[in-house]
């Protein structure tokens, strides 16, 4: 399948980039075509990547994201964020 190549090399890329890591896994998601990874870099949990690819009549248009959750910078001297 097409997409399933697109997905392939957009992850082959962030691994190359930036070490990311997806494991597919099976959480609840908001519409059977959803699809959902955890994302890693050096055995770490990173987050989770949710891939909506599909139109439909009950959802927005074009290229957007959206937060599951949101962030705060971590206290720790790394400076990295970390989920709330």
């Amino acid at each position: 399948m097409q997409l399933d190549n697109v997905i392939e090399a957009a992850f082959y890329t962030a691994n190359r980039l930036f070490g990311l890591v997806f494991k597919r896994v099976d959480v609840p998601v908001w519409h059977l075509d959803v699809r959902a990874w955890e994302v890693t870099r050096e055995g770490k949990h990173v987050g989770l990547f949710f891939g909506d690819y599909f139109a439909r009549p009950s959802k927005q248009s074009g290229a957007w994201m959206s937060t599951c959750a949101t962030r705060r910078t971590c206290t720790a001297r790394c400076g990295r964020w970390c989920s709330t």
